[in-house]
């Protein structure tokens, strides 16, 4: 009698973390898979202003950054003068974007470089248990 109440709680309680687990990870993976399939994968790049920036400058240099072919969204960042925005890599690379922004808007900035002791560490260690699920739902879900 006892033991049947333990397997009834027990399946229960396993249950809803199944249930939960697939709320939380089905639609995640469903919006990453519809937003970018293929390689189509937005990549973030960066430039660094030497001199101070006043706000028309700020827009001009947004506007001629959105204008380009596989640029998308572009956001200055006041406070450490630099500026972010997304290439469509299948459409344009980095380089490029900054060498024809610099020779649209003429300015005192450098691409922003990753530094060398930095650049090739990974986010996650591949052999913990996340990215081990995190590996499983990707692979079931595309």
């Amino acid at each position: 009698m006892l033991s049947n109440k333990i397997k009834i709680m027990t399946g229960s309680i396993a249950g809803i973390v199944v249930l939960l687990f697939l709320v939380m990870s089905v639609p995640i993976a469903s919006e990453t898979q519809q937003r970018y399939s293929g390689k189509n994968v937005p990549q973030l790049a960066r430039i660094d202003f030497e001199e101070p920036m006043d706000a028309a400058k700020v827009k001009a240099i947004q506007k001629e950054l959105c204008k380009l072919d596989g640029v998308g969204k572009a956001t200055f960042h006041p406070k450490g003068s630099f500026l972010t925005y997304s290439v469509d890599v299948s459409k344009t690379t980095e380089s490029r974007v900054y060498h024809t922004l610099m020779s649209k808007i003429p300015c005192e900035a450098r691409p922003f470089a990753v530094p060398q002791q930095v650049a090739y560490r990974t986010v996650a260690d591949k052999k913990s248990f996340t990215s081990k699920v995190s590996h499983t739902i990707d692979e079931i879900v595309h």
